[in-house]
């Protein structure tokens, strides 16, 4: 059998897979995850294939080839039926002459098959999706088929591999400009993981994930900003206000002293515009793609804010939408190993609350349960007039949450201080046990 036969991985070829996965057991487990019955053309190979792949689902393991035989008479057609019979009845005599050619080729040819019959069922949905003009679902499809089976890594080999998990370089952390928040947060903004921030309309979430975003490039970070409400250039002013200390209305007279300081910057910031409601996740990979081919490797991404992204995914249920949304930014988060840092408006009702909390996320509480850490920012209306604010920690996966932090907020400049050495925790005449409880941890 020539190899040119097999690239074009016809019936020669499939059953010969078949073969495999009726003989190879370990082989078999191995590829159910991503095989489908509906990538070969005989209906006996899908029918075989759907027995293997049930028998496995309900018992953990692949059956035998003794069990497969048993099961072929439950296939309903009948023609199918008997060319399955027919096509064990072959496989058993090959078995009984010794070892049946080509198996450890097609094996590892296996991957290029499943990912070519793959790739030819999203051409066709592509091809419908065209007519409705979904092209960033019609890009997402298509990257979702070649990239089929090409994760090999088995995951971490817990007792082996102590001393890898350790090292300082496998523990990417990026702090936040506040050392207080960076103890609660084990360090800062940590790597493949979601960070929302969370305020009423106008309370200053935009000049937050500035703050965030200069502080990183101080530090010799590159930033990936990306702005869906603000102009670019807006917000490269506050950029500009932010790093200088000198107020967004004086930036003007004071151009020189801004240009010194960005001189001082270790790493970039790359700050994009998109228009409201016209930027999704394939939008932002597909700009980190031409960033990477200029050399340039993100650190950290922002989005603000991830509201007002395009779903690939589209559903007439918004908050369905919303998930999707914060779901596709943590993986982007993983795919390029950085922290996503994105902001999300909380209810109407929560613009006079003391401190917000995750029931005041607004339209879909499942952007909370995707993210890793959520700090909200509440500004009642005497605040606006002090210059002052409320951080409350109201998700934290690494470490403790439902703890508040006083701050001063400086729009001008785009800086949020925090006032208080240690967080406090809300109604602490009613929490002394959890207050004790907490400093016990701390000393710990």
């Amino acid at each position: 059998m020539t190899q040119e036969t097999f690239t074009e991985f016809g019936s020669n070829f499939q059953d010969k897979l078949v073969y495999a996965l009726i003989l190879d057991r370990v082989f078999s487990e191995q590829i159910l995850e991503i095989i489908d019955g509906n990538f070969f053309d005989s209906k006996y190979h899908k029918d075989i294939v759907s027995i293997i792949q049930e028998h496995y689902s309900k018992y953990k393991s692949a059956p035998t080839i003794n069990t497969i035989e048993s099961l072929v008479a439950s296939i309903q057609d009948k023609v199918s039926k008997e060319q399955a019979k027919l096509f064990m009845h072959a496989l058993r005599e090959l078995t009984e002459r010794g070892k049946i050619e080509d198996l450890d080729f097609v094996k590892d040819k296996s991957i290029d098959f499943c990912k070519k019959q793959n790739l030819k069922k999203a051409l066709f949905k592509a091809a419908e999706m065209l007519k409705y003009s979904k092209f960033d679902e019609i890009v997402d499809v298509i990257k979702k088929s070649i990239l089929l089976g090409s994760n090999k890594d088995i995951g971490i080999l817990y007792s082996n591999d102590i001393e890898e998990r350790y090292k300082i370089e496998n523990n990417k952390i990026i702090p936040t400009p506040w050392s207080q928040l960076n103890k609660i947060m084990n360090g800062g903004l940590a790597s493949r993981e979601l960070h929302i921030i969370m305020a009423p309309v106008t309370r200053g979430k935009s000049h937050i994930l500035v703050q965030i975003g200069a502080y990183a490039a101080l530090l010799g970070y590159n930033v990936i900003h990306y702005t869906l409400e603000l102009s670019d250039k807006k917000t490269a002013l506050r950029y500009d206000s932010c790093l200088s200390k000198i107020p967004y209305n004086d930036l003007m007279q004071f151009k020189d002293v801004v240009k010194e300081k960005l001189s001082t910057l270790k790493g970039q910031v790359i700050i994009k515009e998109y228009s409201t409601k016209t930027a999704s996740s394939q939008t932002i990979r597909n700009h980190l793609s031409k960033i990477r081919m200029k050399g340039i490797e993100p650190d950290l991404i922002i989005v603000d804010y991830a509201d007002l992204m395009k779903s690939v995914s589209y559903s007439e249920v918004k908050r369905f939408e919303l998930e999707s949304i914060a779901e596709d930014l943590r993986a982007i988060g993983g795919d390029y190993d950085v922290p996503i840092v994105t902001a999300t408006q909380s209810t109407r009702s929560s613009a006079d609350s003391e401190f917000i909390t995750l029931e005041a996320i607004s339209e879909s509480y499942l952007k909370a349960a995707v993210c890793d850490f959520l700090l909200s920012f509440s500004r009642k209306i005497e605040d606006f007039a002090l210059g002052t604010g409320k951080f409350f920690i109201a998700k934290n996966r690494s470490g403790i949450s439902g703890l508040i932090l006083n701050v001063h907020m400086d729009t001008s400049i785009s800086t949020i201080t925090i006032i208080d050495d240690e967080p406090s925790i809300p109604n602490i005449k009613q929490n002394d046990k959890r207050k004790l409880l907490i400093d016990n941890m701390r000393k710990t």
